[in-house]
C-alpha cells in the first residue's frame, strides 16, 4: 500500500508539473521577439497595450513598458488627449490571447471609444488607451484542481502589487500630469483632458489595491496651510475594484481615515469604488475557508477577526451602498449625459439604482459624501465571481464613470468654495453624519 500511495503521489505531481503554466510573457511581437505589440486600433478605434509581470513582481520584459510609453508620447505629440484605462486581471486568468478577461476588456474599450466619438467637445474625442496588466493568475489550468492555487496566487498577487507594478502605475500617473501640463500629479482632470482609471478584479483587485492604497490614503489626509483637510484625491482619476479578493483588515486604514475626517465637502468626487456581488461564492465562502490558518493569529478587538477572515465587500462594517437594477435594459447607449441626475443617498443611473446601505446601529455612520464606496451588487448585475464583464454591469460601469469621473458636473471655482464646507478641521471631533454619494465636482 505505501508503494501504491507513493506512486499515486508521484503520478499526480507529474501531471501537475506538466500542466503548470510557464512563467513567461504571452504578448510577444509578430517576429517572435519579446517586445510587446501595441495594437494601434486601426479597426477598433482604441489602443491596447500589454504589460506583464512575473511571479516575483518583476517586468516580464521592459520593452513592453517602453512600447506603451512610446505610443503615449506619440499620441501626445499629435496633440491628442487620452482616456487611459489600466486593467489588472484576476485569479485563473492571464494575458494569453483568447483569455475571457482580455476579450471582455476589449469590449469595455470599444464601448468607451463609442462614447468618446459621440462626445460634442470642441477639442474632439479623446483616444481610448487600454493597458492590460498580465501576471500569473493561472498556473494550473485544470478545472477544480486549480482551486488549490488559492494560497500561492494570493501570495503572488501581493508580491506583484508591491513591486514593479508600482513603477508602472506611478509613471502612468506622471504621464497624465505631463500630458495635461501640470506641475503636480495629484490633480483631477476634466473631461477634455487626459484621464487615468484603474480597474482590478479578484486577485487583480488585490494587486491594484496593494500598489495604490498607500497613495490613496495619503491623498485623503492632506492638510492645507490652515490645518483644514483638502479634498480627497484618487491616484489617477478613479479606482474601481470588482469582487476584489483581499481581507477587510487591509481596508481598515482607509476606513479609519474617513471616520477621522468625519465628512467630506459637497464637491468631493469619488476616489475609489469596491463592488462585490452577493452571489460571489468565491469571495463569500471560499476566501474565508482559505483564511482559516489566520485563526492562529491574535485579533483582540471587537469585529477584528471578521475583517481578517472575510473580504472587504462582504463586511457590514465597510459597506456604504447597495446596487440594484430597476428594469431590463437594451444595448448600451453611446452617451450618459441623460443620466446626470443629482447625487445623494439614492442615485439613479438609467436602469440602475445606487442607494445608501442600511447599517447595524452598533456601527458608526458612514461620513457624508464618502469618496470610498463599498457597494454590494445583486445577482442580476453580477451573477458570480467572474460574471462582472456582462453587458449589464459593464453598462453600469460606463454610466457611473461617465457621470462621476469622465464628465463631472461643474460647480463654483475652487477659490470660491468655503475652506471646509462645514467639515471639521484636523484633530477636531468628527460630526455624526449620514452617507451619500460624493458630489461630482
Amino acid at each position: 500500500m505505501p508503494t501504491l500511495l507513493r506512486s499515486s503521489v508521484l503520478v499526480l505531481a507529474g501531471v501537475l508539473m506538466s500542466a503548470c503554466v510557464a512563467d513567461g510573457p504571452y504578448q510577444a511581437g509578430a517576429d517572435g521577439t519579446l517586445h510587446a505589440p501595441v495594437d494601434a486600433g486601426v479597426d477598433t478605434g482604441y489602443v491596447l497595450s500589454h504589460v506583464e509581470f512575473d511571479d516575483q513582481g518583476w517586468f516580464q520584459d521592459m520593452r513592453q513598458r517602453q512600447a506603451l510609453f512610446a505610443k503615449l508620447q506619440t499620441l501626445h505629440r499629435e496633440k491628442k488627449s487620452m482616456l487611459i484605462v489600466a486593467y489588472t486581471h484576476g485569479w485563473k486568468h492571464n494575458a494569453k490571447e483568447g483569455d475571457s478577461n482580455l476579450d471582455d476588456f476589449r469590449k469595455l474599450l470599444t464601448q468607451l471609444t463609442t462614447i468618446e466619438r459621440a462626445s460634442k467637445r470642441p477639442s474632439g474625442p479623446r483616444t481610448v488607451v487600454g493597458v492590460y496588466i498580465g501576471w500569473r493568475g493561472s498556473t494550473i489550468p485544470i478545472p477544480i484542481v486549480e482551486n488549490i492555487t488559492f494560497w500561492t496566487r494570493k501570495n503572488a498577487a501581493e508580491r506583484v502589487g508591491g513591486r514593479s507594478i508600482k513603477q508602472l502605475f506611478v509613471e502612468l500617473n506622471q504621464f497624465r500630469a505631463y500630458a495635461n501640463g501640470w506641475s503636480a500629479s495629484d490633480q483631477l482632470a476634466e473631461s477634455r483632458e487626459t484621464q487615468l482609471v484603474f480597474i482590478g478584479h479578484s486577485f487583480g483587485g488585490l494587486v491594484t489595491y496593494t500598489a495604490l492604497h498607500s497613495a490613496i490614503l495619503e491623498r485623503g489626509l492632506q492638510l492645507d496651510h490652515a490645518g483644514n483637510y483638502r479634498t480627497a484625491k484618487s491616484f489617477g482619476d478613479f479606482v474601481l475594484l470588482v469582487n476584489p479578493a483581499f481581507e477587510g483588515a487591509s481596508y481598515e486604514p482607509i476606513w479609519q481615515a474617513a471616520l477621522s475626517r468625519g465628512c467630506y465637502p459637497r464637491w468631493q468626487r469619488p476616489v475609489m469604488a469596491i463592488v462585490t456581488s452577493r452571489a460571489d461564492r468565491a469571495t463569500r465562502l471560499a476566501f474565508p475557508a482559505g483564511r482559516l490558518y489566520t485563526l492562529a493569529q491574535s485579533a483582540p478587538h471587537e469585529g477584528e477577526r471578521e475583517t481578517v477572515m472575510h473580504t472587504v465587500g462582504h463586511l457590514d462594517r465597510y459597506r456604504t451602498h447597495q446596487l440594484e437594477m430597476t428594469k431590463d435594459i437594451g444595448p448600451p447607449r453611446p452617451s450618459a449625459d441623460a443620466d446626470r441626475a443629482s447625487t445623494g443617498p439614492s442615485t439613479t443611473l438609467g436602469p440602475f439604482r445606487l442607494t445608501q446601505a442600511e447599517r447595524p446601529r452598533i456601527l458608526p455612520p458612514v461620513p457624508k459624501h464618502m469618496p470610498y464606496l463599498v457597494i454590494q451588487a445583486g445577482p442580476e448585475l453580477i451573477a458570480d465571481h467572474n460574471d462582472f464583464w456582462n453587458d449589464h454591469f459593464r453598462d453600469f460601469t460606463v454610466r457611473f464613470i461617465s457621470k462621476h469621473v469622465l464628465k463631472p458636473q461643474e460647480t463654483a471655482a475652487t477659490t470660491e468654495r468655503p475652506a471646509t464646507d462645514g467639515c471639521p478641521a484636523f484633530g477636531a471631533p468628527a460630526p455624526v453624519e449620514t452617507a451619500g454619494l460624493p458630489q461630482a465636482r
